[in-house]
């Protein structure tokens, strides 16, 4: 489903939230995570997107990361990122961007520096880099 026509068909009233959540220290359970989530904020709609790791809360108020985050730790899990859909798509939290593949000619050397540099780029950015794997497109139903 679109997003933008799911915000639509809910009106204005409303704030579409899309979450990017991880393991805490347990391994994901979606039942905790919506019973919890459903509970601190009653009268949302909540559904997972991707299981377990990607879900939209419809909530008539706006929501913060901070209340957001400490409901999700109380269920095994952690906030990697929160977004209102209305202002945009999530934003990866690092400085630089994700590497590019070079193309150089010579593949074996583009590769090895490509390698290179996509592990040092997470090495220094790990919780952009699992929020970038985690909000890719999923290709099952």
């Amino acid at each position: 489903m679109d997003l933008g026509t799911f915000a639509q068909a809910q009106g204005t009233d409303v704030h579409v939230y899309e979450i990017v959540l991880g393991p805490a220290s347990t391994e994901p359970d979606t039942k905790p995570v919506l019973s919890t989530l459903l509970n601190t904020f009653p009268g949302s709609r909540i559904e997972f997107l991707r299981e377990p790791t990607h879900l939209l809360i419809v909530h008539p108020n706006p929501l913060s990361s901070g209340h957001v985050g400490a409901a999700l730790e109380t269920a095994g899990m952690r906030l990697i990122a929160i977004q209102d859909t209305t202002a945009g798509p999530i934003n990866l939290p690092s400085n630089e961007p994700f590497p590019v593949y070079p193309d150089t000619g010579d593949p074996d050397l583009d590769a090895a520096t490509y390698n290179a540099e996509k592990t040092r780029w997470v090495e220094h950015y790990p919780e952009a880099y699992e929020l970038l794997i985690l909000s890719a497109p999923c290709d099952t139903p």
